[in-house]
């Protein structure tokens, strides 16, 4: 599967979470499963997912996993968006795949992306 596509796989995939009053908050490569010949991307394991009204309600507490958090999250002094959390997660997790799938020509623009 092309890298590109992948990338806008994963932040579709991530809106429609959003979409459907879900904040996943626990973004990662390993919950992610990418087909190998083709198809459509999917996110798994919503254990520590949380409902939200939309992307203005605020939450509370570090949930996820070290080292995918946002740095709002991290800090956990206080009221952060959960979906902008999961924006942020994306973006570690683009960075991963890109860090991973080197050398490809793709990598280098969705690094500064990411």
């Amino acid at each position: 599967m092309h890298l590109w596509s992948v990338a806008q796989q994963l932040f579709e995939a991530d809106d429609f979470i959003h979409q459907h009053g879900m904040a996943h908050l626990d973004l990662k490569l390993l919950n992610i499963v990418i087909p190998v010949k083709g198809g459509h991307l999917s996110i798994i394991d919503f254990n520590r997912s949380v409902h939200v009204a939309g992307i203005e309600e605020m939450f509370c507490g570090a949930i996820g996993t070290v080292g995918y958090l946002a740095p709002k999250v991290a800090a956990d002094q206080g009221l952060y968006s959960t979906v902008w959390a999961d924006l942020w997660t994306c973006g570690k997790t683009l960075e991963e795949l890109c860090l991973l799938c080197r050398p490809l020509k793709d990598c280098n623009m969705l690094l500064k992306m990411a």
